[in-house]
């Protein structure tokens, strides 16, 4: 009976010890698939910041709306300094104008939204700008005049 005893004594340590290496290969996957986890997180990040990056390159195209250039009158070519016949914008327009009216100080001290209109404005916005009061929002109503119409 002794030989049965210390048999089994020695079973059990075997027991004990593949069980005790069975444990540290356990931690050893579980610590394998947390890196797995963060490996996949970062590459999702670093993918998803690419994509932004990607979207955000996207080729120069040509110009549309406000911002095509297009035949203006004469006038307005004169009024800017350029020679008639000439394609302007009309984002390119506005801007002069704004520039024209802030180097000339033709905003009302009051108001500054409304514009004061001198005799090179009145000539350019037409005779029915006598009658209204001029802002920064309707000044395109009174230069679309110079912008012909497409057939």
């Amino acid at each position: 009976m002794a030989k049965n005893t210390s048999l089994c004594e020695k079973m059990m340590e075997s027991l004990d010890i593949l069980d005790n290496k069975m444990q540290d290969h356990k931690k050893h996957i579980n610590g394998c698939r947390a890196e797995l986890k963060s490996i996949r997180k970062q590459l999702a990040k670093m993918m998803q910041k690419q994509d932004k990056i990607d979207t955000k390159q996207k080729k120069e195209r040509k110009p549309h709306g406000f911002a095509r250039p297009t035949l203006v009158s004469d006038e307005l070519c004169i009024f800017m300094g350029k020679e008639t016949g000439s394609m302007v914008s009309r984002t390119e327009v506005t801007k002069y104008l704004i520039q024209y009216i802030a180097d000339n100080n033709l905003q009302n001290p009051e108001n500054r939204r409304h514009i004061l209109v001198d005799a090179r404005l009145k000539t350019l916005f037409g005779p029915e700008s006598e009658n209204e009061k001029i802002d920064y929002f309707n000044m395109q109503k009174f230069v679309n005049r110079h912008f012909p119409k497409k057939e």
